[in-house]
């Protein structure tokens, strides 16, 4: 974000690197590991959140919930995409003005495979949630997200329970 580049902050030596294929990989231990965004990041009106990962857990006997990625301006006003406990599989959760929509994709995913999540908020209150291309999810009503400054966290909510453990191409 910003002019020149990047200005958010990698967490507890969270490490760049390359796998394989030679992707741009965001290298996270599951244990203290994220990313988070400088504040500013805008929310308001039609917005989308695309989270590319390789699976390193398959979640399906988590104790926790592990989030992948929260974009939020606050405690009622933000949009989290997560391996939910109980679902077996992926969620994502809209809120707004304190009207929140959790859209839910309870395929477990399996390890080293590559997902593509792709979570839509359009201003009208219409989620939608796909993963690998295909639309597994949607709903509508959630509140408008506020235009105030918001923060983005990859691989984390900033909560050390909910670390995750895969690896986020970027």
């Amino acid at each position: 974000s910003g002019s020149g580049g990047n200005n958010g902050t990698l967490a507890s030596a969270v490490a760049w690197g390359y796998d394989a294929r030679k992707l741009v990989t965001l290298g996270l231990d599951g244990i203290n590991n994220y990313a988070v965004s400088a504040s500013g990041v805008n929310l308001a009106g039609d917005v989308s959140l695309i989270y590319v990962n390789k699976c390193k857990n398959t979640q399906a006997s988590a104790l926790v919930t592990h989030t992948m990625a929260l974009a939020r301006v606050d405690a009622t006003n933000y949009l989290k995409l997560l391996h939910a406990t109980g679902s077996n599989g992926s969620q994502f959760i809209a809120s707004g003005a304190s009207t929140a929509r959790t859209l839910t994709h309870t395929t477990v995913p399996v390890i080293d495979d590559y997902r593509i999540y792709i979570c839509t908020l359009t201003a009208a209150g219409n989620a939608a949630f796909y993963v690998n291309g295909t639309s597994v999810d949607t709903d509508t009503g959630v509140g408008a997200i506020s235009g105030a400054a918001g923060i983005v966290y990859i691989g984390a909510s900033n909560v050390p329970d909910e670390y995750n453990l895969d690896k986020p191409i970027l």
